[in-house]
């Protein structure tokens, strides 16, 4: 059965989206099949998987807002639209539009909206070594029904004062989360990634509050603050492509190779107890 990852902040413009993608690019290289389901309707994930505008193009006739109305169990629903990443034949999508900003308008009237992802996902999880959620960068249904369907939670942060307090926001709903036994009990922190780091007196003072509170959750090495992940985001390009041997680029694979680790050794952990 695949795991399901979600990257969150409730802050944007912390390097959620980009490390999201480095993340699956990276595992999806060294051989896991991974899905990307991109929850925020600015599609950014979208675009950077499709190399489209996918609020300017229209190349796909269902988008996950398709799914969501339709329902799981609807007989006539197809359940998700999944693509695949061109030039990696390891990844495949979700396709996103702005019209997932309807989200809650157009499932006003479902039963327990927050869980229509879980649905949607068990439906395909079988068939994905892990799948990787973007979450949008606010607390809301999309945001309760990503920490119901995942396994665990990667909080993703620069060192900046309303990027940590997001952060926090995050973890008060995921608190919410694991102590409602009808919501996800079993959903666990996996990391913290600390991106756009800067070696200045601000950032430390930061560091220190995050180390503080997080330390043995905080992912090393910290990903270094560079042009080349603007250039990446704004061309829909892997960074691994834009900067294949740049220092950037080392910190994602890094990070990347760490987080597998500690999902690989928590699995083993739980096969060990019998769980």
């Amino acid at each position: 059965m695949g795991k399901i990852i979600t990257f969150m902040n409730n802050k944007g413009g912390v390097g959620k989206t980009i490390t999201t993608h480095s993340v699956g690019i990276a595992w999806a290289r060294a051989g896991k099949k991974i899905l990307f389901i991109d929850l925020d309707s600015q599609s950014n994930l979208t675009s950077m998987l499709s190399n489209t505008d996918p609020n300017e193009d229209t190349p796909w006739e269902r988008t996950l807002e398709d799914a969501f109305i339709e329902g799981p169990y609807v007989e006539h629903g197809e359940g998700l639209p999944i693509l695949q990443v061109p030039d990696c034949e390891n990844a495949f999508f979700v396709p996103t539009s702005l019209d997932l900003a309807n989200f809650e308008q157009d499932t006003a009237r479902s039963n327990m909206r927050e869980f229509l992802l879980v649905d949607l996902i068990n439906k395909v999880r079988d068939d994905f070594d892990y799948v990787l959620i973007d979450c949008p960068p606010a607390i809301q249904a999309l945001t309760t029904s990503a920490l119901n369907a995942a396994d665990y939670l990667v909080l993703v942060t620069n060192l900046s004062g309303k990027s940590v307090k997001g952060m926090e926001m995050i973890m008060n709903l995921y608190n919410k989360i694991v102590t409602n036994p009808r919501f996800n009990p079993n959903l666990k922190l996996l990391g913290v990634v600390l991106s756009m780091v800067e070696r200045d007196k601000v950032n430390k003072a930061y560091l220190a509050q995050v180390m503080r509170d997080y330390r043995s959750f905080v992912v090393s090495p910290y990903i270094r603050k560079s042009t080349m992940v603007n250039r990446a985001l704004s061309s829909n390009n892997s960074i691994y492509d834009i900067d294949p041997n740049g220092k950037v680029s080392g910190d994602y694979l890094a990070v990347s190779k760490e987080l597998l680790a500690r999902v690989v050794s928590d699995f083993s952990a739980e096969q060990g107890s019998g769980l």
